[in-house]
């Protein structure tokens, strides 16, 4: 839905991910804010 937004708070500890399908033809931008300790960020294609 255009300007759509949420948020997704891990309810546990450990590896987490997420998916997003765009079903439509136009471009869709995702930012990704995070707080916390990282070792690292991947984008996984």
């Amino acid at each position: 839905a255009p300007g759509a937004e949420g948020v997704l708070e891990a309810g546990f500890d450990g590896n987490h991910g997420w998916f997003c399908r765009n079903r439509g033809k136009a471009d869709v931008t995702i930012t990704l804010r995070t707080n916390g300790d990282y070792a690292e960020i991947k984008r996984m294609m």
